[in-house]
């Protein structure tokens, strides 16, 4: 794995200081050329350092991937959430992204004992939504993740017992669901109720009479 310094932050900020008159631009850390693009000095071939992490809530984190995912599903599927199993090629590209924003995390901060609470959310999150997407719990137990920090590996497994309580609270919502609708009809309906009690009422006076005049 690659480890990500704040030394790249640091040479990320110095492209950024260079003030002529009122108007400020940016120039080379290296040569102070104008000639930059976001990658090298055109004039020096300095190359700057890329912040690929970003923020643990900004335009690069898990949650704009999440954003970017749902916003591009046709309507339809938002409207009707069980759809999407259609869109096999998107569900397939999202994963991908998924995948790879974990991966990411894991080479940033594999020496890096105190990320700060933000990427330790963000981790825990995106595990849950990986989960989700039916990503096996197996490839967060992999020996691979063995020699992530400590922070990391603990956000990894509150995010696995989240997802564990909310397919519990899934299934017995579903599992009771008719249940639930039976006492809603009661809830709404009242004189069911009293049809349902009429109805075993008489069921048993005649179960009754019967045994009576079989005597």
């Amino acid at each position: 794995m690659n480890t990500y310094s704040s030394s790249n932050t640091e040479l990320i900020k110095k492209t950024k200081s260079k003030i002529i008159g009122k108007l400020k631009v940016e120039v080379c850390p290296k040569c102070e050329s104008f000639y930059i693009t976001s990658r090298e000095c055109e004039a020096c071939g300095f190359q700057f350092a890329i912040d690929r992490v970003g923020e643990a809530f900004g335009e690069k984190s898990f949650y704009a991937i999440k954003d970017s995912y749902v916003s591009s599903l046709p309507s339809l599927v938002r409207v009707f959430p069980h759809l999407e199993k259609f869109l096999e090629g998107k569900i397939r590209t999202y994963l991908f992204e998924l995948k790879r924003r974990f991966q990411l995390l894991a080479d940033a901060f594999e020496n890096d004992p105190r990320p700060g609470s933000e990427f330790a959310i963000e981790v825990k999150d995106l595990v849950v939504e990986m989960r989700d997407y039916k990503i096996s719990e197996s490839y967060f137990l992999d020996e691979k993740w063995g020699a992530l920090p400590l922070w990391f590996q603990i956000s990894i497994s509150e995010g696995l017992n989240e997802y564990h309580w909310q397919k519990k609270s899934q299934d017995f919502a579903r599992d009771n669901k008719s249940f639930f609708e039976l006492l809603k009809s009661f809830t709404f309906y009242p004189f069911a109720k009293w049809i349902l009690i009429y109805g075993l009422g008489l069921s048993l006076a005649l179960y009754v009479a019967r045994i009576s005049y079989s005597s």
